[in-house]
């Protein structure tokens, strides 16, 4: 490929930071919120999404042995974080798990991604 081919465009991208009290959330603060459980009855027959949940968006960071992608949602008037993927809580055959990815499939897909300052 030659140099007259190419060529350099500048592109902009909007952030969505967390914010509380007009501070930026940082990371122990997103790990001090409780965290919740996105699936209703997960072991039962009828698994379902949780109804009293707002989800706000969706945070990437890893907290060892509970997840590495997280909901961040008002539940009963608290902000609270809950994983979006089964970290061996699920059998990945079962119904809950299903009912988990398919909810997941739609948060990366309708909600936005959410950034914690480091």
């Amino acid at each position: 490929m030659s140099p007259s081919q190419a060529s350099v465009e500048s592109l902009s991208i909007e952030v969505k930071a967390i914010r509380i009290d007009g501070r930026k959330m940082t990371i122990a603060v997103f790990q001090q919120l409780r965290e919740i459980r996105v699936v209703e009855n997960p072991k039962g027959e009828s698994p379902a999404i949780r109804t009293d949940i707002k989800p706000w968006g969706y945070v990437r960071h890893t907290i060892k042995k509970e997840g590495y992608l997280w909901l961040l949602a008002e539940c009963r008037g608290e902000l609270c974080r809950a994983a979006l993927n089964a970290t061996g809580e699920y059998d990945p055959r079962s119904a809950s798990n299903e009912v988990l990815s398919d909810f997941r499939s739609e948060v990366l897909k309708n909600r936005e991604q959410l950034f914690i300052a480091t």
